[in-house]
């Protein structure tokens, strides 16, 4: 092929959130970036609902805060922006979390509680992160995908199918944000070592509930005349349901079940199958009916799960962020959180990389916009069940047994911000990028085990809840907590708990 390549100075492949965030922040400080994107617009089925804790704080210190708190617009929207601290112009700690069933009283530590939550359907972030990377000087090629790349000492250099043939690009580096089955991941040789567990089967499904079925206040109604509150996991005997609205007139609906039935994976899920799986779980028959309007709508069940962490999140100029380095299934959007604060953390060293070698100078790795003192903050292991890692009994860590977690590395600390200049090079603190975030997923995958132990059915677990309820009292206890949910300290535990 004759066609001379274009250039850049960072490619990125994929355009969700975090590619499109990476791609903001490169732009925002004079970094040239193409985004090569195979979907020609966003997708528009809904995932991802929300944001949680630093990742907060880093869409608000760029202007993008106001307008996504903003999203929605209805009644059960507002209230929900208010019971979530989202109600004035910059994000306050949410008063309560919910963690594995129990409703956290951070009210108690609020001032100095680092746990925001921002509800965001992820299709309305990736268009304001889309909105932004293009404003800032981003290029964004949709429509187009990676065939191929190599890499040298001056670049690396990209085979890219588009729909007017083979194209080409060259970039100093090149980051992979192309999800969980990442090209860019495989291309480069990196293993996705970890494990795919099962022993419980998760449902999800758009539905419309009748409102005979629900409280004034929007609560689904339970046997005992509770009221299950939405956006709330709720643990029974049966598993554990969570459900919500975002003003669609359309609620999401999950379920997580433990020793239940499960059909083969080629058989799809259905309304009724749904149905009956949160019959189960409730205790009582609840009429599910199917989701109006045009969609595309969720329906799907999970009889596995995975906890995957990259074995490096860098190949020399190809690095890994989101997805692609790291793959834990579960409630709670922890994926979601923890790429963009792989975006944020990588963002700043590339910024550096670039400046230094275009002789302007070595700035600070992580200092600056690109960062705002986020580097090394790690992910969010926030929601109703965690990722999925164990599968049954309170006192077992799935992953720390099959061998995702090592011993030492989960519980080294709050990991280190990364600089460049004072004895540090560049190349040092591109490697840091890898050492640092890697550490990070490797923690979520250990804590989103902790908190589906939390969720798991049997006396074992009821004992150790008790434990753990009881020490929400501790201020200190609770404190440290809400720094694990930011992307902080390591979670607590309990004694019990090996």
């Amino acid at each position: 092929m004759n066609t001379p390549a274009r250039s850049t100075d960072v490619a990125v492949i994929g355009a969700g959130p975090t590619g499109l965030f990476l791609a903001g922040e490169l732009a925002a400080n004079g970094v040239s970036v193409t985004v090569i994107e195979r979907a020609l617009e966003p997708d528009r089925l809904p995932r991802a609902n929300g944001v949680v804790g630093d990742a907060v704080r880093l869409l608000d210190e760029r202007g993008l805060y106001r307008g996504l708190a903003r999203n929605d617009h209805s009644l059960r929207g507002m209230l929900h922006r208010i019971g979530t601290g989202n109600f004035g112009r910059h994000p306050r700690p949410a008063p309560v979390f919910s963690y594995a069933g129990f409703r956290l009283p951070l009210h108690r530590v609020r001032r100095d509680s680092p746990v925001y939550v921002l509800p965001v359907p992820q299709r309305v972030l990736e268009l304001a992160l889309e909105r932004r990377a293009v404003e800032q000087g981003a290029v964004l090629r949709r429509g187009q995908e990676l065939r191929s790349f190599v890499q040298d000492d001056d670049g690396v250099h990209v085979e890219i199918a588009a729909p007017d043939g083979a194209d080409r690009l060259s970039a100093a580096y090149l980051v992979g944000c192309d999800g969980a089955h990442s090209t860019v991941r495989k291309s480069a040789g990196i293993d996705l070592p970890g494990a795919t567990l099962d022993g419980a089967v998760s449902r999800l499904a758009h539905v419309t509930i009748p409102r005979e079925e629900l409280t004034l206040n929007g609560g689904l109604r339970s046997p005992d005349g509770r009221a299950l509150r939405p956006f709330v996991p709720h643990r029974t005997a049966r598993g554990v349901l969570t459900f919500g609205s975002f003003g669609t007139g359309l609620t999401t609906m999950s379920t997580l079940e433990w020793g239940a039935d499960v059909p083969d994976d080629d058989v799809p899920l259905t309304i009724e199958e749904m149905r009956e799986s949160v019959g189960r779980v409730v205790g009582r028959p609840v009429d599910l009916r199917p989701p109006h309007g045009p969609g595309p709508h969720q329906l799907r069940r999970m009889s596995s799960r995975n906890a995957r962490v990259a074995a490096t999140f860098r190949a020399g100029r190809v690095f890994l962020a989101g997805d692609a380095a790291h793959v834990f299934t579960g409630y709670g959007a922890s994926a979601l959180n923890a790429g963009l604060l792989d975006a944020a953390d990588l963002a700043g060293r590339l910024v550096a990389a670039v400046r230094g070698a275009a002789g302007t100078g070595t700035a600070t790795v992580g200092g600056g916009a690109a960062s705002s003192g986020s580097v090394g903050g790690g992910s969010v292991g926030c929601g109703a069940a965690g990722s999925g890692v164990v599968g049954g009994g309170a006192a077992s860590s799935g992953a720390a047994s099959s061998g995702v977690v090592g011993n030492g590395v989960v519980s080294s600390g709050t990991a280190s911000n990364g600089t460049a200049g004072s004895g540090v090079t560049v190349d040092e603190a591109l490697d840091e990028y890898d050492a640092v975030r890697r550490r990070q997923a490797l923690r979520t995958v250990q804590h989103s085990a902790i908190q589906e132990s939390l969720l798991a059915p049997g006396d074992e677990v009821t004992a150790w809840r008790e434990e753990f309820a009881a020490r929400l009292t501790d201020r200190q206890f609770l404190a440290t907590l809400a720094d694990e949910l930011a992307g902080r300290p390591t979670a607590p535990r309990p004694a019990s708990h090996p």
